[in-house]
């Protein structure tokens, strides 16, 4: 057994007085967000300085990012809620809270000359214990009551949130999402990236409680051929995704520009070009290419040749949709067609167009 000698230092301490304006700084920030905290918490209304525009949230991290702190000491919370966020996703306001309720227990010992690093030893030492019991009362997840448990925790996490009034459904589908992801993983691949394995899909036009979950990859898309797309395809069919200009052909020197003196050399130069795309599209059709889809638009010359040689086009417009069909077809993005080779392409098994409030999706 050993005792703690403490020494009293005066309360004319400038060092004290700092850390007494440091966590008061604190304790005013984490009193904002205490009202937010909560199945019961209340909205947090912001009025923007500049503009006058009005928000009204209670989730912390919103009301964070949104708020204009200039003190060194309160912007560590922030920090603290950013990486709270970051790893779980949630929690932003407790930790939050918690911090300052740590802040608060330790002033008085401050005051009373206790060093700081003390108080940090002593704050480890219950983390551990409060680890320990958090084991000790530790529900197991097993196959019977995985499902209950799952549900049950998403919807705690939702309940304080703007879509606390469908919480139960849209936990139901987090849930499942979950549930199918994981059971896809491999051994060889245990790790689960959330933000590449499920996709959340904001539409507008419907109400919260129409939120479905669609198994596999589901993309907006335009089609550029002037044939329809089939509704479904199965087979196996071969899926180029790429981000490639098939319309314009351009100099491999940088900063070169082609000049015509005469309509004949413009009528020429124009002429060559698309003999240029054709022999692209020839390329793209040899590799066996069924389906090409690519970000940024495909105008008329390829899109009317690709189709003569049996290729359906589609079109995205954002780079984490092309990245998506990537994953979903197991293939690469091209973008260079002298470095393409058979295994950049994927295969889908099935192809189908869905409509989700009005707006059609590629389903792989």
């Amino acid at each position: 057994h050993a005792d703690a000698i403490v020494l009293r230092r005066p309360m004319s301490d400038p060092g004290l007085d700092v850390v007494h304006s440091n966590i008061q700084a604190c304790l005013a920030l984490g009193q904002c967000l205490s009202t937010s905290l909560g199945p019961c918490g209340m909205d947090t209304l912001f009025v923007s300085r500049d503009t006058g525009s009005i928000m009204l949230s209670n989730d912390g991290a919103t009301i964070l990012r949104h708020m204009d702190i200039p003190h060194p000491a309160a912007r560590t919370l922030i920090d603290l809620s950013k990486a709270q966020d970051n790893a779980i996703g949630d929690g932003t306001t407790s930790v939050v809270v918690l911090a300052c309720a740590l802040l608060r227990s330790a002033l008085p010992l401050l005051e009373k000359g206790m060093h700081p690093t003390l108080i940090s030893h002593a704050f480890r030492r219950c983390a551990a214990i409060s680890l320990g019991i958090v084991d000790d009362v530790a529900i197991l997840l097993t196959p019977d009551n995985k499902a209950e448990l799952l549900s049950h925790i998403s919807s705690t996490s939702m309940s304080s949130k703007t879509i606390g009034h469908a919480c139960d459904h849209i936990s139901a589908l987090a849930v499942s999402a979950m549930t199918y992801v994981g059971g896809n993983l491999s051994a060889s691949s245990p790790s689960l990236n959330l933000s590449k394995s499920v996709r959340v899909l904001p539409l507008s036009g419907s109400s919260m409680m129409s939120s479905r979950l669609v198994l596999g990859t589901v993309v907006p898309f335009r089609s550029a051929c002037s044939s329809p797309f089939p509704s479904r395809l199965h087979g196996g069919a071969c899926v180029m995704a790429a981000r490639l200009d098939l319309e314009h052909w351009r100099p491999r020197i940088w900063g070169a520009k082609i000049h015509s003196t005469s309509l004949s050399q413009h009528v020429e130069i124009t002429q060559r070009e698309r003999e240029m795309i054709r022999e692209q599209c020839a390329r793209i059709a040899k590799l066996g290419v069924d389906i090409i889809i690519n970000q940024g638009l495909v105008y008329s010359v390829a899109a009317q040749c690709l189709e003569e040689h049996g290729v359906h086009v589609l079109t995205v417009t954002e780079p984490a949709d092309i990245d998506a069909v990537a994953r979903a077809t197991c293939s690469s993005v091209v973008s260079d067609l002298d470095t393409v080779n058979p295994n950049k392409l994927g295969r889908a098994k099935a192809l189908q167009i869905v409509t989700i409030a009005e707006t059609a999706f590629l389903q792989i």
